[in-house]
């Protein structure tokens, strides 16, 4: 099996972690195969894994209410994401984007951690991580324009890269100049395509070198993935039924609603306004015949105001 945590990190503001990682342990942890106390230790584990146990109790929130910060917020996600069940493989799409040096580098520690004590493997697309967080790469997978340049082991990226003319230098972020040797830099022509054909260059070296090393490669990869098939520990939940998804999630609205307070006052006094000037409007409108179209135009701008 496998999850994906998205870019954006999409939760209800008014929610706490663990609501939110109730909800999500309950989709995936229907009472027919789970008691109440499995999920609330399937919330407790995910919250210390994650690190997150000590806001556990805090809201979301958003831009207009107070919350737990942007990487506590991808570890959230994670977490939702691993809660009633152990996937195989987790993909992240940028989960440091947005995100302070420190915030990143929680995150990724996370990651490192699912992907050591757990042995799931972990696919994430990061642009321009620091330095301590390249350290904990097991694998690299280095692409310009859609094109593979390097994907191997990351101790030995800088062996490669050095023979094919590029040698990594001493006091530089790797991950930097990675990224710098496979960008093409548009200022001016000259450099333009200078730099289309360094990486016209770097991909048929890799090229060349995927195709000598494609057999044995391939062979490994498959003995490792029969070998994982394996691996004890791995849960597939199965997800509650419609009905019970349908009334968590009308749960989870209503909190949501009924403690959003400052929107609660707005969508009253807009509806209080719109009441006001369609009666006005139509203020003691006929029960004949010509009155038909004025009550036609009155449901109509209720519905579109309601």
């Amino acid at each position: 099996t496998a999850r994906v945590v998205q870019q954006q990190d999409v939760f209800y503001s008014q929610l706490t972690v663990r609501e939110t990682l109730e909800t999500a342990a309950a989709m995936r942890m229907p009472k027919s195969r789970f008691t109440e106390a499995d999920r609330n230790e399937a919330v407790d584990a995910a919250l210390r894994s994650m690190g997150i146990a000590h806001v556990a109790d805090s809201k979301v929130g958003d831009v207009k209410t107070r919350g737990i910060s942007g990487g506590e917020k991808k570890r959230l996600a994670l977490a939702c994401e691993l809660v009633g069940g152990s996937p195989h493989v987790v993909c992240c799409d940028e989960p440091t984007s947005g995100l302070d040096a420190f915030q990143a580098q929680r995150v990724v520690e996370s990651l490192k951690t699912l992907a050591v004590e757990s042995h799931r493997t972990v696919v994430c697309s990061i642009h321009q991580p620091r330095g301590s967080i390249v350290a904990m790469f097991d694998d690299l997978c280095l692409l310009a324009r859609g094109e593979c340049v390097y994907m191997g082991p990351w101790a030995d990226a800088s062996e490669w890269f050095e023979s094919v003319g590029h040698a990594i230098p001493v006091n530089a972020n790797p991950a930097e100049f990675l990224v710098d040797l496979v960008s093409v830099d548009t200022s001016s022509d000259a450099k333009q395509r200078e730099s289309e054909a360094r990486l016209a260059s770097l991909a048929s070296a890799w090229a060349k070198r995927a195709n000598e090393d494609s057999n044995g490669e391939t062979s490994e990869v498959g003995d490792a993935g029969l070998k994982n098939e394996g691996q004890k520990g791995v849960v597939v939940a199965k997800r509650a039924g419609v009905s019970a998804q349908f009334l968590m999630l009308l749960k989870r609205s209503w909190r949501q609603v009924r403690r959003d307070g400052a929107t609660n006052k707005i969508r009253l006094s807009t509806s209080m306004n719109s009441a006001l000037v369609f009666g006005s409007i139509f203020w003691r409108m006929g029960l004949t015949q010509t009155s038909i179209q004025d009550r036609l135009g009155l449901l109509q701008v209720s519905a579109i105001n309601a």
